[in-house]
């Protein structure tokens, strides 16, 4: 038997996953008189997969939507302009052929508003409820899920964490994708050998996550552009994902900065109000 996957549970009643390869022990006559193997703990390999499953379905649906509000926003002002245009010029002494004409683009105008109206309001009612839980316990969780991937690429992880509860009104999948987002931007632009570090700390009545690397830093030319959506200085990279963690992080009633210089890495600071009515 090899690399047969199975579930257990500690005393304390955590559930494990664990790699069992085993093989037969035979005495002279053929039989088997004991088994050899080797347990192998892949819990936190599956606690990733599972975490990384979960939260490329939220990436996925989220930068749709953000693809679609931005594509609905650019179509909007034209509609609004052919249809208010087209109306202006019925009005004024032109030939019955051309006003028949100009009715029709008013009315198809008009319907393409109204059609960008009903798109906008049905993904804006799709926003998820919040709950006011602790930040810290997401920042935990995530460090935990990554510090083995941070460490296989020869990346000291550090995180200092708040001891302060700081509590928050959160989507907490949705704030999970932000926090991880830019922890994983700063784990592709530091070198083997740096160092990122977490921080959460809480300023009047503010809840602030702090994310800092030693990597590369950002070139000024894209300074101003990173937030933007489609812009992307990676290969095969469609440019949503600091548009993303900004537009959750908004609607997280919150900000998101940076300072950044090339070389000398990277910080980028959330700040989010404790509560809000």
């Amino acid at each position: 038997m090899k690399d047969y996957e199975v579930p257990l549970k500690r005393k304390d009643g955590e559930r494990l996953n664990v790699l069992v390869t085993a093989t037969a022990v035979h005495d002279e006559t053929g039989k088997v008189v004991t088994y050899r193997g080797i347990s192998r703990d892949i819990t936190t390999q599956r606690r990733l997969e599972k975490f990384n499953q979960a939260m490329e379905t939220i990436i996925a649906e989220r930068t749709m939507n953000l693809m679609a509000m931005k594509v609905a926003d650019r179509v909007r002002n034209p509609a609004t302009i052919i249809a208010w245009t087209s109306k202006k010029t019925m009005g004024k002494e032109i030939p019955e052929e051309l006003q028949k004409s100009l009715s029709v683009i008013k009315d198809e105008g008009e319907k393409l508003e109204a059609i960008v109206r009903e798109f906008q309001s049905t993904l804006e009612s799709r926003r998820s409820l919040f709950v006011y839980e602790d930040v810290n316990d997401i920042v935990k969780n995530i460090v935990g899920i990554i510090e083995e991937e941070a460490n296989r690429k020869g990346i000291r992880l550090v995180s200092e964490i708040s001891e302060e509860i700081l509590k928050m009104n959160m989507q907490r999948d949705l704030l999970q994708v932000a926090i991880l987002h830019v922890i994983r931007n700063a784990m592709e632009a530091t070198p083997s050998g740096g160092e990122i570090t977490v921080q959460t700390h809480s300023e009047n009545d503010k809840v602030i996550v702090v994310v800092s690397d030693t990597g590369s830093g950002i070139p000024e030319g894209d300074v101003e552009k990173i937030f933007d959506p489609f812009y992307s200085t990676k290969v095969h990279r469609y440019g949503m994902g600091l548009p993303l963690v900004k537009q959750i992080v908004s609607e997280h009633m919150g900000e998101i900065s940076f300072e950044s210089r090339p070389g000398g890495g990277s910080t980028f600071r959330m700040v989010f109000p404790a509560r809000w009515t």
